[in-house]
């Protein structure tokens, strides 16, 4: 599935609130209408059961249907006929266009087996709102990433500078993103605090997002708590994070390191790396550093199986 059990619910839950209110409205203007021009209603009722009774009648005299249809046609057309006048003679809309149903799929919010174009807005929309804390929203895609904050100096022993760095770290993720699908490499954002980790995952989800992508971001901490909750509180388990299209988790390292918080990580990594679902994770621990912390089995998915990149400069925060 695209999108998390919790955004389509929430997704299906606007949809519907939103056809509640269209349905709500059509109705007010059907009533004024009819309270202005009771002709209004009479007409309703014709277009409404024209067909159905030309066809029974057609049926019972065993007449010809194909010209039982043709004069349902003339009827309807002639009844839409008067009822657009009327309409128009009170300058009022035509409370039918306010139909809540998506022409595509009737309200049904798929079409076959595919999400359907109406309630996808709505899955995009449920997921950019879900984003909107994080820094950058109020720009689109990579916009609100600027490599001009960043120093030009080189680094002796890098032999590149902090600015360059970037440039070459943020065309990867624009590729990465542009590209994006399943079996994508899974991206390992490594630096100190305060160098744009957060904000560049920020614009990895939105931008993916606006392509239709699954996404659900989260700190380390909090989906680490869903899951100590799953396992000691009773609270169903959290299979979003295993799920979903792009999983993106900030802050690793920030979390207390036990044997059950390592064994969540892995567990998650492993089965996400299994079923070709990426993942990006940002940390501000080095990649020596992060050996120390955590057990091989982890490590070995972490620095062996995702593409590093590396922040490194002043923290900006502090600028």
């Amino acid at each position: 599935m695209a999108y998390s059990a919790q955004t389509m619910r929430q997704a299906r839950q606007r949809y519907q609130a939103q056809q509640r209110e269209r349905e709500q409205e059509a109705d007010r203007q059907r009533q004024a209408a009819y309270a202005a021009e009771p002709r209004l209603r009479a007409l309703d009722l014709r277009l409404r059961s024209t067909v159905a009774q030309v066809m029974a009648s057609a049926f019972e005299k065993r007449s010809d249907p194909e010209q039982a249809l043709r004069q349902a046609r003339e009827a309807n057309l002639a009844a839409q006929a008067e009822r657009t006048a009327l309409l128009a003679g009170l300058n009022m809309p035509d409370y039918l266009d306010t139909d809540a149903r998506c022409s595509r799929c009737g309200g049904t919010g798929w079409q076959g087996q595919q999400l359907c174009g109406c309630l996808r807005a709505q899955c995009r929309q449920v997921q950019m709102d879900q984003l909107a804390s994080l820094p950058g929203k109020n720009e689109p895609g990579f916009d609100s990433f600027h490599l001009d904050v960043y120093e030009t100096r080189t680094e002796e022993k890098l032999q590149i500078s902090p600015r360059e760095q970037m440039r070459q770290v943020l065309a990867r993720c624009q590729d990465w993103a542009a590209r994006f699908g399943p079996g994508s490499p899974s991206l390992l954002l490594c630096g100190g605090t305060g160098l744009g980790k957060t904000l560049l995952s920020a614009c990895l989800a939105r931008t993916l997002t606006m392509q239709d992508v699954g996404v659900v971001y989260t700190r380390v901490s909090a989906m680490l708590r869903e899951y100590e909750n799953a396992q000691f509180g009773g609270a169903e388990r959290p299979r979003a994070y295993e799920e979903t299209q792009l999983l993106i988790i900030d802050d690793l390292g920030t979390e207390m390191s036990t044997q059950f918080t390592n064994s969540v990580l892995y567990s998650v990594l492993d089965s996400r790396l299994l079923e070709g679902h990426p993942t990006v994770i940002s940390t501000n621990l080095s990649s020596a550093t992060l050996q120390q912390r955590y057990p091989p089995q982890l490590i070995s998915r972490l620095l062996g199986q995702y593409e590093l990149l590396i922040f490194f400069g002043r923290d900006l925060r502090m600028e």
